[in-house]
């Protein structure tokens, strides 16, 4: 009505307007800022969830894969990369990927909980002398030392040596490496190491 007799500009009406629409906006943002403050004091506080006897730093109660270039189990010291759509992935250390990076942005920090699952996957090689029955043998002594053998891949060199991959159920690091420490006591192994 005002502005209709001339008792106010119009320019000055849409001034007004739009300070008043700036001071809401300020007030939303704080809020929704101390919002987000606030829930992030209420996931600090509560306590982190382990998924796989895995906590990852920062996150909470997400999808956890173990990498199959390094194999981590219970002792080694790990690191987590956040992948695109497919959660974290935990990777030793030590693991070339790990050096070889090109996303440091990427990596999170992670460590094992106090509760740890009952086996973990771990990746042993063997180069071992060639011979009639070797595998067989191999896995009658994994057998009979009450090791579970996961997955097996083997292939024959030309210099009659043969190399095999063995994927086995171990509950940490301590029994991984003593089943490295078994094998490389019989004498058909050249050499034997973690994947």
């Amino acid at each position: 009505a005002a502005i209709g007799y001339g008792g106010v500009t119009a320019t000055r009406t849409v001034n007004r307007i739009r300070d008043e629409i700036l001071r809401n906006q300020k007030a939303n943002q704080k809020n929704a800022i101390d919002r987000i403050n606030e829930a992030a004091e209420r996931r600090n506080k509560r306590a982190r969830h382990a998924v796989h006897g895995i906590l990852v730093e920062g996150l909470d109660n997400c999808l956890i894969k173990f990498s199959r270039c390094c194999t981590p189990v219970p002792g080694d010291s790990i690191i987590g990369f956040i992948t695109r759509g497919r959660g974290v992935t935990i990777h030793s250390k030590e693991c070339v990927n790990v050096n070889a990076s090109h996303d440091p942005a990427r990596w999170v920090e992670a460590e094992w909980s106090d509760t740890v699952n009952s086996s973990y996957n771990g990746s042993i090689q063997i180069l071992a002398q060639d011979r009639h029955n070797l595998l067989a043998d191999l896995m009658s002594y994994l057998s009979a030392q009450k090791v579970t053998v996961c997955a097996l891949n083997a292939k024959v060199n030309n210099n009659q040596t043969c190399s095999i991959e063995l994927t086995l159920q171990v509950a940490n690091k301590q029994e991984l490496d003593w089943v490295i420490k078994q094998i490389a006591k019989r004498q058909d192994t050249i050499e034997i190491f973690r994947v």
